[in-house]
């Protein structure tokens, strides 16, 4: 079991720029493979970073957590298979005014939405995530 760990209050500038777009609190997800009181192991693209793995605390105030059925194997083939990749800034502003994907490069819901198996991931944004599985799992 995994968990969609997604941050539902912008703090930094660019989630206070992501939430005037999207037109939603909800700005970052990541892929939770162990998950703490306090603490997580979530693998993600971050700008800056690209796509990377860590261990991290968490404000309770700040993420809120889904649960899924997937295996954390999923997780692991998946981030091997693409860490180190950068950060997809030309498709993250995709979602709002349609500029191209780059298949090289990933944003954190495009990264999360991949590794699930979703189809079209470089369309959906964080808060795109949050309802799809709102309507479908149960929250931890």
């Amino acid at each position: 079991m995994i968990y969609l760990a997604f941050k539902i209050k912008p703090t930094t500038f660019l989630e206070k720029i992501v939430s005037f777009f999207t037109h939603s609190d909800i700005v970052h997800c990541e892929l939770v493979t162990e998950l703490y009181k306090d603490r997580f192991i979530g693998y993600t693209s971050r700008a800056g970073k690209g796509v990377y793995k860590h261990f991290d605390y968490f404000d309770k105030d700040l993420w809120e957590f889904i649960e899924l059925d997937e295996r954390p194997s999923t997780v692991y083939e998946f981030f091997y298979k693409t860490c180190g990749r950068g950060y997809d800034y030309l498709g993250c502003l995709g979602i709002v005014i349609g500029t191209p994907d780059d298949p090289k490069r990933y944003f954190c819901s495009e990264w999360c939405a991949e590794c699930l198996g979703l189809e079209n991931p470089s369309s959906l944004s964080p808060s795109d995530l949050y309802y799809y599985f709102k309507n479908f799992k149960t929250t931890v």
